[in-house]
């Protein structure tokens, strides 16, 4: 499991996942959020699914978002980037 470097800060962190991640899945939301990454997008390939976690504060993000196929995700580090979902996966 990978875990930031505390000396450097990631603006966006994308996992990308064939199978679930029952497992690590908390573990590396807290982990990111206590480095304070603003933002943590699973792409999930089976269900063809993005969670987009942001407002990362107290070990935890404030914020999740489910993106759908046919739904454009903007990232907080480039409001002028726009990623269509179905486009992670295809």
């Amino acid at each position: 499991m990978g875990v930031p470097d505390a000396e450097r800060r990631y603006e966006l962190i994308i996992e990308v996942a064939d199978t679930s991640l029952e497992h690590g899945h908390a573990i590396k939301l807290t982990l990111y959020a206590r480095h304070l990454t603003p933002e943590y997008w699973i792409v999930y390939l089976r269900e063809r699914v993005v969670e987009a976690y942001r407002e990362s504060q107290d070990d935890e993000y404030r914020s999740l978002r489910r993106h759908t196929t046919d739904e454009t995700i903007t990232p907080l580090l480039d409001s002028e980037w726009q990623v269509l979902a179905g486009g992670l996966w295809s």
